[in-house]
């Protein structure tokens, strides 16, 4: 993906913090992209959950009240930070489904062929089972998103602004799109409440019956069913085949006395990892003298970092000794000279959120369904959109390594990450 211009809004609700003699100490912090979403998870830790239950409370929650972001129908990449231990990664990538054809352009896909298999419900699963504290279930943590579905939430300007420059693609689409818009047929403005009643149903579905019933069971029939009806590539036996997430060392590096931990490939944290090291090696060498400076080689680092993972991709096998090899290979003193060039430049969306619990667990998540509203395909009996993804593959380039092909990760930018 490339660099685009995007509004990051964050909430952060400290609980318990107190001064006392210049000491500042907290119970835990919460950053979401959603009032609803930081509420739930404050919600959770005061139940006496840990930062990776509340974690999926908001995931579930954020797919309700940023449906323009993030849903039960996209992927996730998550690091966790457990005292004691390195920090370590969860890839929680999509998949291209089996009958995925790597002969089509990428103007061939049609909003059902652009969405890989979806991760997000596999993902926040598993780490409720691997990481969560054990004393809060998993229809607890999915229950509280289906009232908001159900009550709806109130547009905040954000969320307004969104709808009015990107609902376009719901009033376009499918009239089942118009489930996201007021009364059917208005883009909501801020002020407005949105209700997702079919959403609701489905999360009800979820929370009584797990995340198989995505994969396995009654809604993994429904969403093959929906690809099968309009030309979509998803099977049930892509669902049913779809791996538990895996567990995987960081990558990682250091900016001046920092140690910073991010999602390895197929996610994006080499490039985030790059610009950092490219804007260090400037900064070590010209003090920068103003505002403007700064931002020259901010954004200059970030275009050239995106241009380095373009043609020079990590491989998912040893990315660590490939990632270092790389920066030396790229960061010489001419590297920030060459024009800059945006003409690749695209639309698309993500939400991230961040919980630190009282036992100083911490734990960052990206997710996202890639484009603003996804692939604007959805299912009429389920209430979700499908991601975009298969828009992220490289085109016309079979020897790429993120070539499009049956089985592939996406080539993500999502960069969760950890700083020591």
């Amino acid at each position: 993906m490339s660099i685009r211009s995007t509004l990051l809004f964050l909430l952060i609700w400290l609980m318990g913090c107190g001064s006392q003699n210049q000491t500042v100490s907290c119970n835990a912090a919460i950053a979401t992209g959603s009032p609803e979403a930081t509420e739930v998870g404050h919600k959770i830790l005061q139940r006496g959950g840990n930062a990776a239950d509340a974690v999926v409370a908001i995931s579930f929650m954020l797919g309700v009240t940023e449906p323009a972001m993030s849903g039960i129908g996209g992927g996730c990449q998550i690091v966790l930070s457990i005292p004691g231990q390195p920090p370590l990664a969860i890839n929680g990538t999509t998949l291209a489904p089996a009958a995925t054809n790597p002969n089509l352009s990428k103007k061939e896909l049609t909003p059902y062929t652009k969405s890989t298999i979806p991760s997000m419900v596999k993902t926040m699963a598993f780490l409720h089972k691997q990481y969560g504290s054990g004393t809060i279930s998993w229809k607890e943590l999915v229950t509280p998103a289906i009232k908001v579905a159900e009550e709806g939430f109130v547009v905040g300007e954000f969320r307004g602004k969104v709808y009015q420059e990107y609902g376009s693609k719901l009033l376009a689409g499918d009239p089942i799109l118009r489930q996201w818009l007021t009364d059917g047929s208005h883009l909501p403005a801020m002020g407005d409440t949105v209700k997702q009643p079919i959403l609701a149903n489905t999360l009800r579905r979820l929370a009584e019956h797990g995340a198989e019933d995505f994969y396995t069971g009654g809604i993994s029939k429904q969403i093959a069913n929906d690809m099968k009806s309009h030309g979509g590539w998803i099977t049930e036996e892509d669902l049913r085949l779809f791996p538990d997430p895996q567990v995987v060392s960081t990558l990682k590096s250091s900016y001046h006395a920092h140690e910073i931990y991010t999602a390895p490939p197929p996610a994006g944290g080499s490039t985030m990892l790059t610009a950092l090291a490219l804007m260090e090696g400037i900064s070590s060498k010209k003090p920068l003298l103003n505002k403007l400076e700064e931002q020259t080689v901010l954004i200059s680092a970030l275009q050239k970092a995106h241009h380095i993972r373009s043609v020079d991709p990590l491989p998912q096998l040893n990315y660590q000794w490939e990632f270092d090899h790389q920066l030396k290979r790229h960061t010489g003193d001419s590297i920030l000279s060459s024009p800059l060039d945006f003409d690749n430049a695209q639309s698309g969306e993500t939400t991230h959120y961040s919980v630190v619990d009282n036992q100083a667990m911490a734990v960052a998540v990206t997710a996202s369904i890639n484009a603003y509203f996804g692939s604007g395909a959805a299912s009429p009996d389920l209430g979700f959109l499908y991601n975009s993804y298969m828009t992220d593959f490289i085109f016309n380039q079979p020897d790429h390594y993120y070539a499009l092909g049956p089985g592939k990760p996406a080539y993500s930018s999502m960069s969760p990450t950890v700083v020591r």
